[in-house]
């Protein structure tokens, strides 16, 4: 390689300097790997024991967060909590002294106002010092507003350019359709990470008679991975599966049975399917439900 450098590198100027001549534009040779080739490379360094499971699944998720959308990642409209603006500063300094969380949405109004975020830390810290607190409206600071359907990556290279971590989404008219945050995009990527503030939502599980818990909120694409089901459907959660399915919010214990899965609804608040239990067909525990 040593004595044939000189040669190669002879042989490669005049060629750049001929494309030059024609005005034929040089590129360089590169192995471009697609994704499914990556997916595949990620496999066999799993396999290989290069990458342990839970490494491999996070570089999964990761590949994938391309085809995510901020409707995908976002908190919906009724699970928002938010500010009201005209609210007298005793009863606004209450709820932030309750919320767990450290940013509030500021509304006027309706939701579909959003006006600005809250940082609950400067309110505390205001109140501490002076016994008191400013209007609302002098300390909330400016928010992003994304569409629903802008992609995960879209959403991280604006909320960049915008020094934002908080984004109200809005739907095709202008209102309210979510709350989404940069650790809604980690969490898409990395799993969820459970810590004091978590609100105790529903986890799927595997029961110990072979049933499966899942969210009434899991999206499909993650409910597939429990069940192996491919769900058909033009939303995007398990609720909305089973409403779309039924035409109706159903009740308690009502069951249906969806491909190779019987449903069984475990739990329902203000019209939201919370859980359900899902059970292979043909299995013991399902000819007992039968």
């Amino acid at each position: 390689m040593l004595l044939s450098t000189w040669f190669i590198k002879i042989l490669n100027g005049s060629g750049m300097l001929i494309l030059k001549l024609l005005g034929i534009p040089s590129s360089s040779h590169r192995h471009i790997h697609s994704p499914e080739e990556i997916q595949m490379l990620i496999a066999e360094s799993r396999d290989g024991g290069v990458l342990e499971p839970d490494e491999q699944h996070r570089l999964h998720r990761a590949l994938e967060l391309g085809l995510k959308t901020t409707h995908q990642l976002m908190v919906p409209r009724r699970f928002i909590a938010a500010i009201d603006v005209n609210k007298p500063a005793e009863q606004i300094l209450q709820e932030v002294a309750a919320s767990p969380y450290s940013h509030l949405p500021v509304y006027r109004n309706s939701l579909d106002n959003v006006i600005g975020i809250l940082h609950t830390k400067e309110v505390v810290l205001e109140y501490l010092a002076r016994g008191a607190i400013d209007p609302v409206e002098n300390i909330i600071h400016p928010i992003l507003y994304v569409p629903e359907n802008l992609s995960a990556e879209g959403l991280l290279k604006l909320m960049r350019q915008e020094h934002r971590h908080q984004a109200i989404v809005v739907d095709e008219f202008g209102g309210t359709e979510g709350f989404v945050t940069i650790e809604d995009v980690l969490i898409e990527m990395l799993g969820e990470v459970a810590d004091e503030f978590t609100i105790d939502v529903p986890q799927p599980e595997i029961l110990p008679d072979g049933r499966i818990r899942l969210p009434g909120l899991m999206r499909l694409e993650e409910a597939k991975e429990w069940t192996g089901l491919a769900w058909q459907g033009e939303v995007g959660t398990l609720n909305g599966f089973i409403i779309e399915t039924l035409g109706r919010v159903p009740d308690v214990g009502e069951r249906l049975v969806v491909g190779s899965l019987a449903l069984e609804i475990e739990q329902v608040e203000q019209r939201i399917i919370v859980s359900v239990l899902a059970t292979p067909r043909g299995s013991s525990e399902e000819k007992c439900l039968g």
